[in-house]
């Protein structure tokens, strides 16, 4: 799999009618980026990282529901675990820097960590599950998380 992945054929280099590292490997000018897809597929295969999207994605579909019974205004709908919402209490003017504040308030924690994105030309905050140590009781917590900063910091115009 190594060997069809980075083998190329250019008159400057070895032959490759023998197993050559050199061609796997760092010395050429191809970084082995492919070595996290292979050990990923070596240790989990084909089925666990789809069993891990999958779950991935309940996470996500669970995070954005909880958000929303929560009173968070949810902004992006998608089948992928990236859940973008943000606070509608805020009046517009104000949602930008009250949103930064919530992202850095939680990322401080060191709990979570969320970025703030623009969509539609509107501030929201993003949460992204990827991680495989992400599960029920994390998505718990950043919800519980996020009540506590907001509860701490009433938005401004509300």
């Amino acid at each position: 799999a190594l060997h069809r992945a980075f083998a190329i054929e250019a008159g400057y280099m070895p032959s490759a009618e023998t197993v050559d590292p050199y061609m796997t490997g760092l010395p050429w000018s191809r970084r082995f980026a492919g070595l996290k897809v292979f050990l990923a597929l070596a240790t989990s295969g084909r089925a666990g990282i789809g069993a891990q999207i999958d779950r991935d994605i309940a996470l996500g579909d669970q995070l954005r529901a909880g958000l929303s019974a929560d009173g968070w205004r949810i902004r992006n709908l998608t089948a992928v675990p990236i859940v973008c919402f943000d606070d509608p209490d805020v009046d517009p003017a104000h949602s930008p820097a009250h949103l930064r504040a919530v992202v850095d308030a939680v990322t401080a924690t060191g709990r979570a960590w969320l970025s703030l994105v623009t969509l539609d030309g509107r501030p929201a905050v993003r949460a992204c599950i990827t991680s495989y140590r992400t599960d029920e009781s994390t998505i718990t917590s950043l919800r519980r998380l996020l009540m506590s900063v907001r509860a701490a910091s009433p938005p401004p115009g509300a």
